[in-house]
């Protein structure tokens, strides 16, 4: 074989090589963290993160649980593992993985603002909107709700800008949790003007804890947005950004730390303080309960993420693959766990189901079956179809002149 030829041969294997490189990464005992999808497009799949968005969304499917329960079983007031609200942990945790995941998606790729931003509108945005048009008409008619225009806005454009005194609550009951993740998104993509990924997850981080209690100490106004803007919540994105930045210290047995803390602080807190779960009060009257969950389920969130993302980073432990199939379908259990307790309560009260116990066996396997549903037939069609609007939006991407450099031999061979 002729020198050229192997030398074009050689390119070409390089070439190859180079979108693969971050696709896996094996770490001390040579297990793998696998990717989803090419080194340009997505970070790496962290199996224990996905698996704990799979607990986090069965746990607001608990706190969810009174609204099957209610209109089908009298008596059920007294029973406090249906009315506590200790699921909305679950919301907690969502932040928590948020953070870090925002931090290791931007840290693999050249992200430009827009970019950035039109991925995360793409991810988020279609399968809510499926979900908002059904939780408006429904409030609409229900009795016990009015919908106002704040709200419908809140709904639709995630930011309460046009709130007075307290927050309006959007159509689709977990819309306020998504407002919070929006201001993350735009708070991330507008400091991608001025910073690269990784400053973005310093700054951004120290913004928060510095305008947080800044804020709830100084400011009194009846405009809601600003209280919003640096409300207690965003602190649990900030915790995700500093497991993202200290990872790189949890080696050996010390990731065990952070999870046996993090569990035993939240086993010990919520026996006392499942009120903290119900969020009306906490997004505007009482902001002192709001630091209290930050405190007492925040942090110990962020604690359980980040023994879990070193577990699997040294050792390769992962949670069962059942949860991480679940973290899979998460986002669509999530929005859409209140629409098939509608539907039992109303096929319950034709057929006559009003076993607590029952009822409870049957709504969580159903929430989940029809999740699947939905993230096969929905989810997955419309993101896909919405990540390629974005892709066609987005502008060429600008090597730098470290990745010219790295690049120049192989291209100019081939």
């Amino acid at each position: 074989m002729q020198k050229t030829d192997l030398v074009a041969n050689r390119s070409r294997t390089v070439l190859r090589q180079l979108p693969q490189m971050g696709n896996s990464r094996p770490n001390q005992k040579g297990s793998n963290v696998r990717a989803s999808g090419s080194a340009a497009d997505a970070p790496p799949t962290i199996e224990n993160l996905q698996a704990l968005r799979g607990i986090a969304a069965f746990l607001v499917v608990w706190a969810h649980l009174k609204f099957a329960v209610n209109p089908l079983c009298a008596g059920v007031a007294n029973y406090r593992l249906i009315h506590s609200a200790y699921g909305g942990i679950g919301v907690d945790l969502f932040f928590v993985i948020s953070g870090y995941v925002i931090c290791l998606t931007a840290s693999k790729r050249h992200h430009q603002p827009q970019d950035f931003f039109l991925a995360r509108i793409a991810r988020v945005c279609p399968l809510y909107l499926v979900a908002f048009l059904p939780g408006l008409l429904y409030k609409c008619f229900a009795k016990w709700s009015s919908v106002t225009w704040a709200s419908s806005w809140n709904g639709l454009f995630y930011l309460p800008i046009f709130d007075r005194g307290d927050y309006s609550e959007p159509p689709v009951g977990v819309g306020w949790t998504l407002s919070f993740e929006m201001w993350f998104y735009v708070a991330f993509a507008l400091l991608l003007f001025i910073y690269r990924p990784d400053k973005v997850a310093i700054v951004l981080p120290l913004l928060f804890f510095i305008g947080a209690p800044l804020m709830t100490l100084f400011y009194h106004g009846s405009w809601y947005f600003p209280r919003f803007l640096f409300h207690p919540f965003v602190l649990e994105f900030a915790f995700g950004c500093v497991i993202f930045h200290v990872q790189k210290w949890m080696t050996g047995w010390t990731p065990w730390l952070p999870l046996a803390a993090g569990l035993i602080a939240l086993v010990a807190f919520t026996q006392h303080t499942g009120d903290l779960g119900y969020h009306p009060i906490l997004l505007s009257q009482r902001l002192d309960l709001a630091w209290l969950r930050v405190l007492l389920w925040g942090f110990p969130s962020a604690l359980i993420a980040a023994g879990l993302i070193g577990l699997e980073r040294n050792y390769g432990y992962t949670l069962p693959q059942a949860l991480v199939w679940l973290g899979g379908i998460s986002y669509s259990l999530y929005l859409s766990n209140r629409f098939s307790m509608i539907i039992i309560a109303l096929v319950g009260n034709r057929i006559g189901l009003h076993n607590l116990y029952v009822v409870a066996a049957i709504t969580f396997p159903f929430c989940v079956f029809m999740a699947w549903l939905c993230w096969k037939w929905i989810e997955q069609p419309l993101t896909t179809r919405a990540q390629r609007w974005a892709k066609q939006r987005t502008p060429k991407l600008k090597l730098t002149k470290k990745d010219a450099v790295a690049l120049k031999p192989a291209t100019r061979i081939s």
